[in-house]
């Protein structure tokens, strides 16, 4: 099995002031869930703008469930976005991670 997801410190950030000034600055928990963390004018918003709901898991829960699961990860990558201008906290870490896994 392969199964690739978004590092879950990408969603400590608010990105939309981090877009606009260029800083990141730690604003939410985790695991983020948009429909426990964001207001209701935002995730209005979202929806009108028709953008999807993000949420985020733990890596206890990412790695460790395919492992309770019965896998064996017998792989494991990282990635982020090119340029890193695209990617501000690609500038400082891995965004991406990717496991393959079989099952025993």
């Amino acid at each position: 099995m392969l199964s690739g997801f978004t590092n879950p410190a990408v969603y400590l950030f608010d990105w939309e002031p981090a877009e606009r000034t260029g800083e990141l600055h730690v604003r939410y928990k985790l695991p983020y869930s948009d429909a426990a963390d964001l207001d209701t004018a935002q995730k209005q918003k979202r929806i009108a703008d028709g953008e999807p709901m993000e949420f985020s898991h733990t890596l206890d829960t990412q790695i460790g469930g395919q492992i309770a699961a019965g896998f064996v990860i017998t792989g494991f990558y990282e990635d982020k976005d090119e340029p890193e201008a695209l990617d501000q906290l690609g500038k400082y870490m891995m965004t991406y991670i990717v496991t393959r896994a079989w099952k025993v």
